[in-house]
């Protein structure tokens, strides 16, 4: 039962881990894209 219990809190915590990488890669991603495109605008 502390087994399943640990395993539970590894995958949520993996998964949160996921989300925060691809959230903040997108804002990053986002931000590297806009930045280019100023640059050409100018």
């Amino acid at each position: 039962m502390i087994i399943a219990l640990l395993l539970v809190n590894l995958v949520v915590f993996a998964l949160k881990l996921i989300s925060a990488i691809l959230f903040w890669g997108i804002i990053i991603a986002a931000g590297l894209f806009a930045y280019k495109g100023l640059n050409k605008l100018k």
